[in-house]
């Protein structure tokens, strides 16, 4: 073999025993093993706070040393975030507490685990904080010029499932004003016993029945403070008073009849029984009967 061809083959065996020996080495190295992480589903949501977390089902061979949830109005939030929580260490489940959020905000959340090789993240989650909680109405409670005598609820003309709604009576006036009806041997033809109509039947009346000292100027001319929109209540609307009467603190409606802003006639009108205390019994009396109590409502 001349000199040139043993230099050649030389060369060809220290190749193929450097490749040999690399591959050897690169299948002797571990592949990198990721976390497997889930982020749970967001509960307990208010409108500055919620509740989520992890579960971390395996580790990727290396112990975790850390885990929560990291939280941002951005996407993809990370652990160089402040706004993270720290939940104990290892594999398994944990719960997190979000707290500090602004109301009515759109975030994303994700949960974290870190280990000797890195940090890890769940599947990110959005969720959107509620409304700023509002005040809780109860009946009896003193509220813009009186005290609620009735909530609005399911089927009444102008319920919000989101926002209460109802009447309120001032305390000063519910008992023991005895004032005839006004408009004797006239007849508003709109007037209705609708509940909800009350304040439309009063603005209508107000402007045909203009005798002083009769209910639908008392009611029409009520103020309290900055509230001027009271009105002589409907049929309908004392009955609905009457069945909740027993349920007010401190505003009972003590007296038999009380006189609705409802005409039947030139010369009756309707006037609801609230002695039984319950049911909301409905006649007709005269207008000019004085021997009915008056008694201005608002809504709000």
């Amino acid at each position: 073999m001349n000199k040139h061809l043993k230099i050649l083959v030389g060369a060809l065996i220290a190749f193929f025993v450097i490749s040999c020996s690399s591959s050897s080495n690169s299948d002797d190295e571990p592949a990198p093993v990721i976390p497997v992480l889930t982020t749970t589903a967001i509960t307990s949501l208010s409108s500055s706070a919620a509740a989520s977390g992890g579960t971390i089902d395996y580790d990727g061979d290396f112990p975790i040393t850390a885990r929560g949830v990291v939280w941002s109005t951005n996407t993809n939030p990370t652990i160089d975030l402040p706004t993270k929580t720290s939940n104990g260490s290892n594999v398994g489940s944990f719960s997190s507490s979000i707290t500090g959020l602004v109301a009515n905000t759109l975030y994303y959340v994700r949960a974290y685990a870190t280990n000797s090789e890195g940090t890890y993240y769940g599947s990110q989650i959005s969720f959107t904080t509620l409304q700023q909680q509002q005040q809780v109405l109860v009946l009896g409670q003193s509220y813009q010029g009186g005290k609620i005598v009735y909530l609005f609820k399911s089927g009444d003309a102008g319920y919000d499932a989101n926002i209460q709604h109802g009447f309120i009576a001032n305390s000063n006036v519910v008992d023991n004003n005895y004032l005839e009806f006004g408009c004797i041997n006239f007849l508003q033809n709109n007037t209705s016993i609708n509940f909800g109509s009350g304040g439309a039947n009063t603005q209508a009346l107000s402007l045909s029945c203009l005798e002083a000292n009769t209910a639908i100027t008392f009611c029409n001319n009520f103020v309290v403070g900055t509230y001027t929109d009271w009105f002589l209540p409907s049929k309908n609307e004392l009955i609905k008073l009457a069945a909740f009467n027993a349920a007010v603190d401190d505003i009972y409606f003590n007296q038999n009849l009380y006189v609705s802003s409802s005409e039947v006639s030139t010369t009756k009108v309707w006037a609801v029984d609230f002695s039984d205390g319950t049911a909301g019994t409905a006649s007709q009396v005269f207008k000019n009967d004085v021997d009915n109590n008056v008694c201005p409502i608002r809504k709000f």
